[in-house]
């Protein structure tokens, strides 16, 4: 009896499906993923979506920490303040957020929050720019 575990059984169905790492459209018209993940029928799982999550969240931590030097120093909420935002937009985005990152690094908390505020994403992301600018202001 073999077992969801098998090795050889997942390299069977890694060659009958293939391997995608971004969404496609099948051959029957349904988005899928992955090893032939159907997307609109089956989705995601809570444990899932949770792993996601969590491998989504190291990374913006990781972009967080690279673009901002003094990152260790600073409180937990202004550390979930820049994680958010590097999740949001990624690495190259933050980094353009250069008069902010100045402003932090000179622990001018209000001109960090007026930069986060003075931007284009915050347009786009509205009430989030606002909690957030709020959390960097506060500490």
């Amino acid at each position: 009896m073999i077992h969801t575990s098998d090795l050889v059984l997942r390299e069977m169905l890694r060659k009958h499906e293939g391997v995608r790492s971004k969404p496609y459209v099948d051959t029957v018209g349904k988005t899928s993923i992955g090893v032939g993940r159907n997307l609109d029928d089956v989705g995601l799982s809570d444990d899932e979506i949770d792993l996601l999550l969590r491998n989504d969240t190291e990374r913006a931590f990781k972009a967080a920490e690279r673009v901002c030097l003094t990152f260790g120093t600073l409180t937990p909420n202004r550390q979930r303040v820049l994680v958010s935002m590097a999740f949001n937009m990624g690495q190259t985005r933050l980094q353009g957020f250069r008069r902010m990152l100045f402003a932090i690094s000179m622990e001018n908390w209000d001109e960090a929050a007026s930069q986060m505020l003075d931007s284009r994403w915050a347009v786009q992301v509205g009430n989030r720019a606002r909690e957030l600018s709020q959390m960097m202001k506060e500490g």
